[in-house]
């Protein structure tokens, strides 16, 4: 007798994969819908790594597997995201946790959007310009520079011809050299963009230093998110120390955050109350031992809903203006090649007209 076939296990989906699969897992948890409803939806019409990955998890699920270990075994999925699922399926909330999970993947999403849009348009110009300046250089400067030499013109044009003849033989003498080092600059810098663009968190110094207004915003999104979730385990029947524990395992964050959220468990299961701050987010939440869990949890909706709404207004700031703080190099370069090239030329055709009328 032939052995059942066992599903493969997919790597990690993307984060656009990952989105609309939690987008369907959550239309169908608040409608009340059977999740292979969705599944064959997505195994016909979407993507071909949706249609694939939808496939093998409706496989795992024929067989019995409870939602979040057929995810597991689907494929190579981010740990806080199965604990999430397992914990709306735990405590019947399925819906909920999944718009939080989905809220804060789209929040993340939105800011990779956000600096590939701001990067990638000012790098563009940078790059054209500096094909402009390197033609200038190669070609036309070692033309003008002999023609100002013929004509006895001096001063700062001849000093910026000379040094643009000067890189243009420079350039042409190394060109494979010089060709080469700029496509590992153009690769350098798009890997530095995907890695920047990939997450926002301690560990990731560039963001913060590139980019601080976009990291702060990430900061306010997992604010938003860990003040949910912690609503939600008290709204589970866990204690306030349980609460915050699992809140520590399953937002993402930075250490330190995670370890001041341990600390207020302890002190919580001690007898103490603590104020809960969120990063980047102003404002606390008292949790007392004795506290009442539904006007708590209320509480903590009511938090999340604010900044969550800061979150959005400062996204589409950030849309406006961030472009114009980034795009201010690519200006400057512009100006730049502009210069080079302007400067020397009014200056020539101001010694023709002179020699012209002279003559």
């Amino acid at each position: 007798m032939a052995m059942p076939e066992t599903p493969p296990h997919l790597p990690e989906p993307s984060l656009h994969e990952l989105i609309v699969i939690t987008e369907e897992l959550a239309r169908l948890a608040e409608q009340g819908l059977s999740l292979e409803m969705g599944l064959d939806w997505l195994s016909e019409e979407g993507a071909r790594k949706l249609r694939v990955f939808s496939s093998v998890l409706k496989e795992h699920l024929d067989n019995g597997e409870p939602l979040d270990i057929a995810l597991a075994q689907t494929a190579d999925l981010p740990k806080p995201y199965l604990e999430l699922v397992r914990l709306g399926l735990a405590g019947n909330q399925p819906a909920e946790v999944l718009r939080t999970l989905l809220w804060s993947l789209r929040g993340l999403a939105s800011l990779r959007k956000l600096v590939a849009a701001t990067v990638i348009y000012p790098l563009f110009v940078c790059f054209i310009s500096l094909g402009v300046f390197l033609g200038y250089c190669c070609w036309a400067a070692p033309a003008l520079e002999r023609i100002s030499t013929d004509i006895g013109m001096s001063g700062v044009s001849t000093a910026i011809l000379a040094v643009c003849a000067a890189i243009g033989r420079y350039w042409s003498t190394g060109a494979v050299i010089g060709y080469g080092l700029l496509v590992v600059a153009t690769a350098a810098v798009a890997l530095g963009i995907r890695s920047i663009g990939r997450a926002f968190d301690a560990k990731r110094r560039p963001a913060v230093l590139l980019f601080p207004s976009v990291y702060q915003l990430y900061r306010i999104q997992q604010a938003v998110t860990g003040s949910r979730l912690l609503a939600i385990c008290l709204e589970q029947g866990l204690t306030p120390a349980e609460a915050l524990r699992s809140v520590a395992v399953l937002t993402p964050g930075d250490e330190t955050w995670r370890k001041r959220l341990r600390m207020s468990a302890d002190a919580v299961e001690k007898g103490s109350s603590v104020a809960i701050r969120f990063p980047n987010a102003p404002g606390s939440v008292v949790i007392t031992p004795e506290g009442d869990a539904p006007t708590l949890s209320r509480r903590l909706f009511d938090y999340a809903a604010r900044w969550q709404r800061v979150a959005e207004t400062r996204m589409t700031i950030l849309r406006s203006l961030l472009p114009i703080r980034v795009g201010w190099i690519a200006v400057l370069l512009v100006g730049i090649v502009y210069a080079v090239y302007w400067i020397p030329y009014v200056q020539l055709l101001y010694h023709l007209m002179f020699a012209a009328n002279t003559i």
